[in-house]
């Protein structure tokens, strides 16, 4: 009798996987794809800014101060429903971003994500009249970089290689740098981390552009040597923004607006295009780009 309720016990588990052991492989399937959908992320139910969503109005035209505002209400404050994305490690994909003039004070706050971090210098930014060459080679260039080894800023022929925080690869930072005449401060996520003493202006000649992610002369692009990266919310000021600005920047989060309309001279999203939602018509050029709408899985809010 115990050999035949063995048998009977047997057949039952037998009969209970047969009947519901696809139902539990189905239900494992699906909440593996949620989760890899980033259903766990409290970001995916939050609401994204379309692209556009939020501008600064000009009502006397590119350039002017007069009776500026920022338009897009609640939009201004959500997170952007795309990023640019660098797909190719070879530097064959870039962002160009066109500035008007020469400025004797500058303000660069982006956001950024990378695959890993070199022991060289990954061009980060760098301003180029003509070629995407530009990398420290004379007197009318200047590169901003990050890399395992610090933070290089390469005014003129020089060369500072500050304290990094910003190394851990698929990871969101905030960062910024502030130039003037002779002073550079660099900040990551509204904290600042480092400052050295250079004589510039950026950019040097009328009409250069800032370049973002492009290989040039014997450094790795961006997104060297893994990909892909990621840029978010580029905003140029044509001021040295205080500390408490660029820490309230951070504070917003990735999709916040220009802390400073009088000042902002370029205003690039990145959300779904690389439009200057500044009022001053600067739009960017960009190459093999990819427009992530699955960037926000890795995205924490500050």
């Amino acid at each position: 009798m115990a050999i035949l309720s063995e048998a009977k016990r047997a057949q039952s588990a037998m009969e209970y996987l047969m009947t519901y052991g696809w139902a539990i492989l189905i239900i494992t399937v699906v909440l593996v794809v949620l989760f890899s959908m980033g259903i766990t992320n409290p970001l995916f139910f939050a609401p994204k800014a379309p692209p556009g969503g939020c501008t600064v109005v000009r009502p006397s035209g590119p350039r002017t101060t007069t009776n500026i505002e920022l338009e897009g209400g609640g939009v201004c404050r959500q997170i952007p429903e795309y990023v640019a994305e660098f797909p190719d490690t070879s530097g064959a994909d870039y962002i160009l971003l066109p500035l008007p003039q020469r400025y004797s004070q500058i303000t660069f706050i982006a956001w950024i994500k990378e695959a890993s971090f070199s022991s060289g210098a990954p061009v980060m930014i760098a301003t180029q009249s003509g070629n995407l060459q530009s990398w420290c080679d004379s007197e009318t260039s200047f590169a901003f970089a990050i890399g395992v080894n610090g933070v290089a800023i390469c005014p003129s022929l020089g060369y500072e290689a500050l304290a990094n925080p910003a190394s851990t690869p698929h990871k969101w930072y905030q960062i910024a740098f502030t130039m003037t005449h002779n002073i550079t401060n660099y900040y990551v996520d509204g904290v600042q981390e480092g400052s050295f003493s250079a004589n510039i202006s950026i950019p040097y000649s009328p009409g250069a552009d800032v370049a973002i992610g492009p290989t040039g002369g014997g450094v790795y692009p961006f997104n060297w040597p893994s990909a892909p990266d990621y840029i978010a919310n580029i905003q140029i000021y044509n001021k040295a923004l205080s500390s408490i600005s660029i820490n309230s920047l951070y504070i917003a989060g990735i999709g916040a607006p220009p802390q400073d309309l009088n000042h902002i001279i370029g205003w690039w999203p990145l959300n779904g295009n690389a439009n200057d939602y500044s009022g001053n018509n600067n739009d960017g050029v960009v190459k093999n780009i990819v427009w992530s709408g699955s960037w926000w899985h890795t995205y924490k809010a500050t």
